[in-house]
């Protein structure tokens, strides 16, 4: 009997569309294994019945093979191939059923059936492995989704929910919807305000993640820091800075002044406060009136109240930024002291504040303040203590009426750069040539609890 030619195209079948044509790959040598097969189970059968089963199974064979073939290369189900594919399968199929009672066996033993079994297997491993993958991205989606949540319009960023708080968001954008403050937090009786000449804040800075991370584990311990010379002519660059100090959950806000000072060198004065421990009267805000110039930069004033006391015992409370500039510091200081005074006769929420705290950098160290050191019962947080990060020159302090700001608790002191975040001296100066100060106050007014907050009596306020 003549061997069939080996398949290597599949052609359109009773009609079939040319475009169902496809390259695959030979299978001589399973076409006479089938063969040989068949010849000797058909020994015990007359010729013309072998010879037209034979001819049925080995055409039905061949389309199988090419079925197979199609499949294997097009990866696709069977019921997805063309119709003169299918057509072949059903012939495939009758050639089959006539070969059952002289070829018994099962159907992997079948040279053609075994590739149709193959493929439906391997078919039936990637439909699993697909469903096992989406219940996995499901499942992780929905716990990413309940971790995090997705923030801004232009620049997306995700998040740490806060334990117990709502589905979609949590904080200010709670309270900002429902038009409440942000919820009170503060361990203790006791809150630290903080100053930081920040030393030319702006892009640079923002650039470095070591200086960056300092930064906002810094200004983290304080629940309120006064921040002098943030100089960029972009104004993103300290709601930058408050967006990083808030990614764990925490609730800072600011409030900054203009630009102000020579025109290659305009700074800005700020006050970044967590309004989960104080909160501030916008209407306060202000920068001092200077028409003599005899400032380089205004200071700018702002009045707080602590969270928790009762309104009338709340220690409320207004500071003055100030930076002096260091060609003209006997000049600035005297001003300095009028600022002082003038501050103090401007009514708060229909009241005097008796208590106006001055703090930045003053150039100066406390025992060289001018006409400022020189004010009745004024008093300085800081005493004969290096404020640079270099560690020789005292710059930067806190300087209030001891008698009016009875809330001070006595605590203050200078954060060591190097020593606190295990910075070598470079490191240090990357993030400032200054180091932050701070001191220390009780958030009951008189600095203690059931003082009712009073108009000061005129020998306090000179």
């Amino acid at each position: 009997m003549p061997a069939g030619n080996p398949i290597t195209d599949v052609r359109p079948v009773d009609g079939g569309h040319p475009s169902s044509r496809r390259q695959v790959a030979p299978f001589p040598a399973m076409e006479s294994g089938l063969c040989c097969c068949f010849n000797r189970t058909l020994e015990r059968h007359d010729n013309r019945s072998r010879v037209a089963v034979h001819r049925s199974v080995i055409r039905g064979a061949r389309q199988v093979l090419a079925l197979a073939s199609i499949a294997i290369v097009s990866h696709a189900p069977i019921n997805e191939l063309h119709p003169a594919a299918q057509l072949a399968w059903s012939q495939a199929g009758d050639a089959a059923i006539l070969s059952r009672p002289i070829y018994r066996t099962t159907q992997d033993s079948w040279p053609f059936g075994g590739v149709a079994a193959q493929y439906a297997r391997k078919e039936a491993s990637v439909r699993r492995f697909i469903v096992v993958l989406l219940l996995a991205a499901a499942g992780g989606g929905w716990f990413f989704f309940q971790k995090f949540r997705v923030e801004g319009l232009e620049g997306i960023s995700f998040k740490q929910r806060t334990p117990g708080g709502p589905a979609a968001a949590t904080g200010d954008e709670v309270a900002a919807a429902a038009g409440q403050v942000v919820p009170f937090a503060r361990q203790g009786n006791t809150i630290r305000i903080a100053s930081f000449d920040i030393q030319a804040f702006g892009p640079t800075k923002l650039g470095k993640p070591l200086v960056m991370k300092t930064l906002v584990d810094l200004l983290r311990r304080f629940d309120v820091i006064a921040l002098q010379e943030i100089r960029s002519p972009r104004d993103d660059q300290l709601p930058r800075l408050v967006e990083q100090l808030n990614a764990n959950g925490r609730h800072y806000d600011f409030v900054i002044g203009p630009r102000q000072g020579p025109d290659e060198a305009e700074e800005q004065f700020a006050f970044v406060f967590d309004a989960a421990s104080v909160s501030i009267d916008r209407s306060t805000v202000y920068t001092v009136d200077d028409p003599g110039r005899r400032m380089a930069r205004d200071p700018l004033v702002a009045s707080f109240q602590v969270r928790g006391p009762r309104d009338d015992e709340a220690f409320t409370f207004t500071l003055v930024d100030v930076r002096v500039a260091a060609e003209r510091t006997s000049q600035e200081l005297t001003a300095l002291a009028e600022v002082c005074r003038a501050v103090r006769s401007v009514t708060v929420q229909g009241r005097l504040e008796d208590d106006i705290i001055l703090l930045g950098n003053f150039n100066a160290d406390d025992r060289h303040l001018g006409l400022l050191g020189q004010m009745p019962n004024s008093i300085t947080a800081l005493s004969s203590i290096p404020t640079n990060t270099r560690g020789t020159k005292m710059y930067d302090n806190i300087v209030f009426n001891r008698l009016a700001t009875t809330e001070f608790t006595g605590r203050a002191g200078v954060v060591d750069l190097m020593h606190d975040f295990s910075l070598s001296m470079s490191q240090a100066l990357e993030v400032s040539d200054h180091l932050p100060i701070w001191a220390e106050f009780s958030i009951y007014e008189g600095g203690q609890v059931g003082h009712i907050a009073e108009r000061p009596s005129d020998s306090e306020r000179k």
